[in-house]
């Protein structure tokens, strides 16, 4: 809130009351002028925000030490190059979901603050979306800021992405600096590019004037790049790369897309699979931003980066734990989209019987194809996977919701409609560990069969 709406708020509060008259708004001991609340709010700022940069910033950080250390907030920093570590309450509990040891997404922003500082959100995705592991502050997006942020989180004395210490995998844009700094910091770790962002970049080269590509075939050579990055197999990737080198009439682009390929296994999909649990891109990551500059800054730049650590402890950290109980309470819009995601898949695999399904291992079943009975796809329970295109990057298919309707036997990728997943949430978002299970069953757990809740009739769905 600014002066003008405090002002104005203030003269609304004065209107309700009984004895209210015209003279109090007048009244500079009853409703004060402007500069008198702007000398107040310079005041206030100095005393807990301290200076906007400078020695006398830092000063200030250092005093507040102590205050987020008693509120269980993890801050860390480096004086130079600048870099600031927040780990909240909710944050420090998203480090102990199995997703967290997974995949992992990371995507910076600036312009939060008058002085530009970069802000890095490191996310996990759980059943009610992706929650911040981590926020970093650097001054600037270099290798070095980056790397030093990095290593203020390995360093924290957290135990970190699922007590394991770094992830199976990053998912980032094409930023070089941030996946060096990553690869530096966490070497144990693969990293995957963003999908969207790949072919961002390559529209983008098409059409900068420099390379010489006439309009006509922008679109064309942009298909034969999607070719190669959505084969799925190897084989099928390597035959639409010679393909589109073969065809190319224009030897930048014959070089560009070279350069490319030579990287193919960070970006093209044959080189995936069940790890990725269906996350091709970091979108969570650009909705993070959006999040924090929307909700947490109502799109106003921040006085400083004490200003920026204070929001994010406060403002941010009640966003997530509201949005993550109303999902626990099933109020949120992603509970009927996963019911509905559930029953329509439900009903696809409502063609395969019992008895053509072969339970070929523990955990491993047989299904064959609806379009042809000769053709069957393996699913692999534990691993959360299926053979099929859908199933095979990690993502919940029909055959493995055919082999829960006839065997009762979830995979690791099961929509997240169980009262084990709302407990899961709600213990996340409340940090409560007596919370317990029964809260979350439903009213008859003795007849209580998932698929038999699912089903939404046609007039109730948007």
């Amino acid at each position: 809130m600014g002066i003008s709406e405090a002002l104005k708020y203030h003269e609304d509060i004065l209107e309700l009351k009984d004895n209210f008259s015209l003279e109090d708004l007048a009244n500079g001991a009853i409703n004060p002028t402007y500069r008198t609340v702007q000398y107040w709010h310079d005041e206030w700022r100095i005393k807990n925000l301290g200076p906007r940069s400078g020695i006398g910033m830092i000063e200030k950080l250092k005093e507040k030490l102590n205050i987020y250390s008693e509120q269980n907030v993890i801050v860390k920093f480096v004086e130079d190059p600048f870099a600031l570590l927040i780990v909240t309450p909710l944050m420090q509990r998203a480090h102990e979901l199995k997703s967290s040891s997974g995949i992992v997404f990371f995507d910076s922003t600036s312009a939060c603050d008058a002085e530009n500082h970069s802000i890095t959100f490191i996310l996990t995705p759980c059943a009610a979306g992706a929650v911040p592991l981590a926020i970093i502050i650097t001054k600037g997006q270099s290798f070095l800021a980056y790397s030093t942020g990095f290593n203020l989180l390995r360093e924290c004395g957290l135990k970190c992405f699922g007590g394991i210490a770094w992830p199976k995998m990053f998912v980032t844009d094409n930023a070089q600096a941030e996946i060096n700094a990553i690869k530096n910091t966490w070497p144990e770790s693969d990293h995957l590019l963003c999908i969207f962002h790949v072919c961002q970049a390559v529209w983008r080269w098409l059409w900068d004037s420099k390379n010489n590509i006439p309009q006509n075939k922008r679109p064309i050579l942009m298909k034969h790049f999607q070719n190669i990055l959505y084969a799925d197999t190897v084989k099928l990737a390597e035959y639409n790369f010679n393909s589109a080198i073969n065809s190319s009439e224009y030897p930048k682009w014959t070089k560009y897309i070279t350069d490319q390929f030579d990287g193919r296994q960070k970006w093209c999909l044959a080189w995936r699979n069940e790890s990725n649990r269906g996350h091709h891109t970091n979108n969570y990551s650009e909705i993070t931003v959006r999040i924090f500059k929307d909700t947490v800054l109502s799109r106003v730049k921040a006085y400083n980066v004490i200003a920026l650590l204070d929001f994010t402890c406060t403002v941010l950290e009640e966003h997530y734990g509201r949005r993550l109980m109303t999902f626990a309470n099933c109020r949120n819009p992603k509970n009927r989209e996963a019911r509905i995601f559930l029953d329509t898949l439900i009903k696809k695999a409502n063609y395969v019987k019992k008895n053509q399904i072969i339970h070929s291992a523990q955990n491993n079943y047989i299904v064959p194809s609806e379009k042809n009975p000769l053709s069957t796809y393996d699913v692999n329970l534990e691993a959360g996977c299926c053979s099929c295109s859908i199933g095979k990057y990690g993502k919940f298919c029909k055959h493995q919701c055919a082999v829960y309707i006839h065997y009762d036997e979830m995979s690791n990728n099961f929509p997240p409609v169980t009262p084990q997943d709302r407990h899961e949430i709600g213990m996340l978002a409340s940090g409560d560990k007596s919370l317990k299970i029964d809260f979350f069953q439903p009213f008859y757990v003795e007849n209580y069969n998932i698929a038999q809740t699912v089903v939404i009739p046609d007039d109730e769905r948007i």
